[in-house]
């Protein structure tokens, strides 16, 4: 498993709910690629619930789209949007007890259009949620010029 470094980061003004550090609000994801898959661990907060100690359903839709954001980005090396999300919703994830770990995958690209899908598994790697999508994705001039796409090897930079 390698650590994926988040090279949007770099942009002024980047400002991502999900992914970005510098976003006081946000999500703060952190991403790893093991082999076709991408990874994140991610520790729920109070301040994200929606019923007492439960983490909002909004909150783990945009957690699945943003994972399948970087499946697009690391594994595809472009960028797409979004263009169908579906969520499904197994068991509640607690704010106060669960740690998350949630992975992402690429199911089928035609042409443009790349099918993915996403689990998310409590601490007790019990499914939590689950989603497929649709990401309409972009050549890897458009990628670079109007999305900042920053080139894959740009995203394993070591930290020092």
């Amino acid at each position: 498993m390698r650590k994926i470094t988040n090279a949007y980061n770099s942009i002024p003004g980047y400002q991502c709910f999900g992914c970005s550090q510098k976003n006081s609000i946000g999500l703060k994801m952190e991403f790893y690629e093991d082999g076709e898959e991408i990874v994140c661990f991610w520790n729920p907060e109070e301040r994200f619930q929606g019923f007492h100690d439960t983490l909002h359903g909004g909150v783990i839709s945009t957690l699945m789209d943003e994972m399948m954001f970087w499946t697009v980005a690391i594994i595809l090396k472009t960028s797409g949007v979004t263009s169908k999300l579906e969520v499904k919703f197994s068991k509640p994830v607690s704010v106060s007890k669960d740690k998350l770990t949630m992975r992402a995958r690429i199911v089928n690209v035609r042409r443009n259009l790349a099918e993915l899908e996403a689990i998310m598994y409590n601490q007790d790697n019990v499914i939590c949620a689950s989603a497929k999508s649709v990401f309409f994705t972009f050549s890897p001039e458009i990628s670079k010029e109007k999305f900042y796409y920053p080139g894959i090897e740009n995203f394993f930079v070591e930290n020092n």
